[in-house]
């Protein structure tokens, strides 16, 4: 598989999912406040990337 720039966006894509995840549930204690700013700053733009990157994997079926 060559290395491609699709492969580094869904790589960094997969690495922006697991950290937003780790972030949620590894730092609930913190305070309320981080928890919602956390949420606003990473939550939206990644679920964008997530559909947009599954809508592209269907339509071109790769």
């Amino acid at each position: 598989m060559a290395l491609t720039l699709w492969n580094l966006f869904e790589t960094s894509l997969l690495c922006l999912n697991a950290f937003t995840i780790m972030n949620e549930t590894k730092f609930k204690s913190i305070n309320e406040a981080s928890k919602a700013r956390s949420k606003l700053e990473y939550g939206v733009p990644v679920i964008f990337l997530n559909i947009l990157t599954i809508l592209l994997k269907l339509i071109l079926g790769s």
